[in-house]
Formats: structure tokens, sequence, C-alpha cells
């Protein structure tokens, strides 16, 4: 169902709210129970996806001809801030 949501948002405000969303249910500790990947990295991951599609339909709809990419690295461990 999420993975659905991010592939049919349309504007850079729906993948905004659906990111918001995962970053609201996790303050809650209730991501698993809203339906969330146990992983932030899928979620940023799509979300990452997700707007990149949308930045490059508004430069179509607006005649650019520009290329859009997004680099989606794997897991990185990083040390927590402390």
């Amino acid at each position: 169902m999420l993975q659905e949501k991010f592939k049919n948002a349309k504007t850079h405000n729906e993948v905004t709210a659906l990111m918001e969303s995962f970053q609201s249910a996790v303050a809650a500790g209730k991501e698993k129970q809203e339906g969330w990947p146990s992983a932030a990295y899928a979620t940023s991951k799509a979300g990452v996806t997700s707007m990149t599609r949308c930045i490059a339909e508004d430069l179509k709809a607006k005649g650019s001809k520009t290329l859009v990419n997004a680099c989606c690295p794997g897991y990185v461990r990083v040390r927590p801030l402390s």
C-alpha cells in the first residue's frame, strides 16, 4: 500500500506529506503499526525516488529537456551523534 502511495505521488507536496507522515509515525513509535518498513533507509529511498520523478515530470511539463537523476547509495554505517 505505501509502495503504491510513493509510486502514485504526482506532486512535491504529496511526497513531502508521505515523508512527514513517516516522521510523525516514528516520533510516536507507531511506524510498524501504520505499515511503514522497519528501516528508515527504505522509506528515504522511496521518498528520494518519488521526489526525483516529480521534479523530472515538472521540468518535462515546462518543456525542459533536462535529464534528472537520483543516486541512492547502499547502506552506510554512521556513528551516533553524542
